[in-house]
């Protein structure tokens, strides 16, 4: 079964091993440390609020659930966000709640005025998914902001994401993906450097900024209405044989779309590709 890249492995947070020792979390139990799996004890701990365990969540393999009350952190350390980076990579599965109105954040590092973030934002009147980077100090004028706009995203749907940040050749990239498929890729974005704040995992910490309306965002805003079943960091430069890993590594443990599913039929193993919901931004 495919494996997450462990090379540059910074944090790994799973609500398949919430405790870190493989034991069951029971049904509606609050989550107050969730383990980093990375063995580098990066453990997120409660802010506003613990979150549940959702048994039901990310299509019955069960989810922490942040009913848009609820949220998370993990403190700013050096290799999250406390020295200059020139690559970074994440990957996220996550299912949305009932509602995805308004701005909802999935996760974010850094503050107001440098950082990354994964988050539903309205755009036109419909909610879509945003992998953002951003830096308001060292950055060129007018490329403060880099945001790539990942489609729009419907209630009560789990997906797996995943962004990756590159300034070691050229003028660096930024590239975004959802299901397993590159829907967008910036150019033009340099080395990010220190973003000090606690990590904001399901709201806002320490401030961030809207990817849509690039406005400061305080502490303690935007929650997320959903659930999350993964989230990974990397200090490297995922490729694209390692986003096809992670896209069917998530399949597999959390039934999001993108890599190939397999049944069984009087006996016999059956492999079908995950059904496709990603719908291209206009």
């Amino acid at each position: 079964n495919p494996q997450l890249p462990a090379d540059n492995l910074v944090f790994h947070l799973s609500a398949k091993n919430i405790v870190g020792d493989e034991t069951a979390t029971a049904d509606g139990a609050n989550v107050s440390q969730w383990a980093d799996l990375s063995g580098n004890n990066y453990d997120a701990y409660v802010d506003q609020g613990a979150p549940e365990f959702e048994a039901d969540g990310m299509n019955a393999n069960g989810g922490v659930n942040f009913d848009g009350s609820r949220s998370m952190i993990i403190a700013d350390t050096t290799a999250i966000n406390g020295t200059d980076f020139t690559q970074k990579s994440f990957a996220f599965s996550f299912e949305t709640g009932n509602s995805v109105s308004g701005h909802q954040v999935i996760y974010e590092q850094g503050g107001s005025s440098r950082g990354y973030s994964l988050s539903i934002a309205e755009d036109g009147g419909t909610a879509k998914l945003f992998a953002f980077i951003f830096n308001r100090i060292e950055w060129p004028s007018g490329e403060l902001h880099q945001a790539i706009d990942l489609g729009p995203v419907q209630p009560n749907t789990a997906y797996s994401a995943a962004m990756v940040h590159d300034s070691t050749e050229g003028s660096g990239t930024f590239t975004g993906f959802l299901n397993g498929q590159q829907v967008g890729q910036l150019t033009g974005v340099p080395m990010q450097r220190t973003h000090n704040g606690d990590v904001g995992i399901g709201e806002v910490k320490d401030s961030s900024v809207h990817p849509v309306t690039e406005g400061s965002i305080n502490s303690g805003s935007s929650p997320f209405q959903g659930s999350i079943g993964e989230i990974v960091s990397w200090n490297d430069a995922l490729d694209a044989g390692d986003i096809a890993q992670i896209t069917q590594y998530m399949t597999n443990e959390w039934g999001t779309d993108g890599g190939v599913v397999t049944n069984y039929t009087n006996g016999s193993e059956v492999s079908e590709e995950a059904a496709w919901q990603f719908e291209p931004a206009a």
